[in-house]
């Protein structure tokens, strides 16, 4: 099991996940931690959905160090300068949930979307903080409020980006589809050959008995022939 593959399990469970974010970010699990097997609409439960879709987002970025925490794939993404320069590599942003895609490919207005989904993300860490920090219900509620609306346009924009990259992708050859009723008659046409060909063979085998020479011989070269024939039919059974 992997980020991505829990992300996309519609019966996905909590536990996993929160052992998931402990590979990852042990820190942050112990939040989550705390709380046995919640329902997938609660806050604890949504919260760990986005933090693992924010992670699953920052495993596949340049030529990275990949390691292996029992059987979950992470990958270390350099931080960028101290300067605060960017180098080619760094502004190769890359998707961890479907094929590396090199942002600079997309189209001006999905780089605009893919800028706003990274803004999004601090804000909906930041809504959670103060989520976890409110202390009257008018005050979590309001935030909630906020929360789902950046998640939704969040979900909302990932959408547009997936949707490029499938169309960018090349249409899948569906296999053709199998004839039962074609099928059925080779299968037929097969069966009465091979008894037009037994029926030969028998015939011309007690006429050899008859025919001397060049008949003989002819009728031998037709029943090697059939014979030939009779077993290539029989293997295809």
């Amino acid at each position: 099991m992997n980020v991505h593959s829990w992300l996309l399990n519609p019966k996905r469970s909590y536990a996993d996940g929160v052992e998931l974010l402990k590979s990852l970010k042990p820190k942050d699990a112990m939040f989550f931690a705390s709380v046995q097997n919640p329902s997938p609409d609660s806050y604890h439960f949504r919260f760990l959905v986005s933090k693992l879709q924010n992670e699953s987002r920052k495993m596949a970025q340049q030529p990275a160090k990949i390691q292996e925490v029992s059987n979950i794939r992470i990958i270390d993404v350099p931080t960028k300068p101290a300067t605060g320069s960017k180098t080619d590599k760094e502004l190769s942003a890359r998707f961890a949930d479907h094929p590396l895609i090199d942002v600079r490919e997309l189209p001006e207005n999905l780089q605009s979307d893919f800028q706003t989904i990274k803004g999004l993300s601090r804000e909906i860490a930041r809504l959670h903080t103060m989520l976890k920090a409110a202390t009257t219900d008018d005050e979590r509620k309001s935030l909630l409020e906020s929360l789902k609306e950046s998640e939704a346009k969040q979900k909302e924009l990932w959408a547009s980006l997936d949707k490029w990259q499938a169309d960018r992708k090349l249409p899948v050859v569906e296999p053709e589809k199998v004839n039962e009723k074609k099928i059925a008659e080779q299968a037929l046409a097969r069966a009465r050959r091979i008894d037009t060909l037994k029926i030969n063979i028998s015939r011309a085998t007690r006429e050899l008995e008859k025919v001397t020479g060049k008949k003989a011989e002819s009728r031998k070269e037709k029943i090697a022939a059939w014979e030939v024939e009779l077993k290539g039919l029989e293997n295809e059974q």
